[in-house]
């Protein structure tokens, strides 16, 4: 088994400096990262640097846009700041042993769901089978 701790913009892990901590203190291969990528850019981090940093501790990667810093600024896909393709291909190509990609929807209607899905799991595609 192993436990993916996600980061939320706002919350008790939220910046890399909580990842240090966790993992300063948890040292165990079955305590891993969650690396949400849309919680990452609301926070205001490098999401390239924060996967380069923990390559070998990430587990699972949750993908969601974000039009920059600031609470609840989620948006559908393509319509953010996140560079998918930065942050997943730093992320396929180091030490991770991703288990997981998830596609995580925006707060959006739902007559967009399938639309939204489509998107995010094309981007998912582009760096997995």
């Amino acid at each position: 088994m192993t436990i993916a701790l996600e980061n939320h913009a706002g919350n008790v892990l939220e910046h890399p400096e909580d990842y240090r901590t966790v993992f300063a203190q948890v040292d165990s291969a079955a305590v891993g990262m969650c690396f949400d990528t849309g919680h990452f850019a609301a926070s205001g981090h490098d999401l390239v640097a924060v996967a380069k940093e923990f390559a070998g501790r990430i587990v699972q990667v949750d993908l969601k846009d974000c039009k920059g810093p600031g609470p609840g600024a989620f948006v559908r896909f393509g319509e953010g700041s996140v560079n998918f393709d930065a942050v997943l291909r730093e992320i396929m190509s180091g030490d991770c042993a991703v288990g997981h990609i998830l596609v995580e929807f925006p707060l959006a209607e739902r007559a967009t769901m399938m639309a939204d899905l489509r998107a995010g799991a094309a981007i998912a595609h582009r760096f997995g089978d």
